[in-house]
């Protein structure tokens, strides 16, 4: 997967999974590559996060929602094992829930 397709924004689709979202953010490849370390997992993630365009460190656009995301991402990043990691993901998937934010994909071939 190229960066450029990482994440995506809004579009139509009759799965119901992908209804109208803001944002998608496919992290699917790092989540199932048994390759990859615990860390090696968790910073892929952690960078697509940040280099994703609705985590923006905007002055102007700085409110409690997104300082809520960037602490939230911040731990994620000092998880040190899978259930802190889960524990901290969870807030994330509810984060990106309200006003269906974001959908992030963690199953292989769903944003095909």
């Amino acid at each position: 997967m190229t960066e450029s397709t990482a994440f995506q924004p809004r579009f139509k689709t009759n799965r119901p999974w992908a209804s109208p979202w803001q944002y998608k953010l496919d992290v699917s490849d790092l989540f199932h590559d048994e390759d990859l370390s615990f860390e090696q997992r968790r910073d892929g993630v952690v960078g697509r996060l940040r280099a994703a365009p609705f985590y923006e460190d905007d002055p102007i656009r700085w409110n409690a929602d997104t300082e809520e995301l960037y602490l939230v991402v911040d731990e994620l990043a000092d998880t040190d094992d899978e259930d802190y990691f889960d524990s901290v993901w969870n807030a994330l998937y509810d984060w990106c829930d309200v006003d269906k934010r974001v959908w992030l994909n963690t199953w292989p071939g769903l944003m095909k």
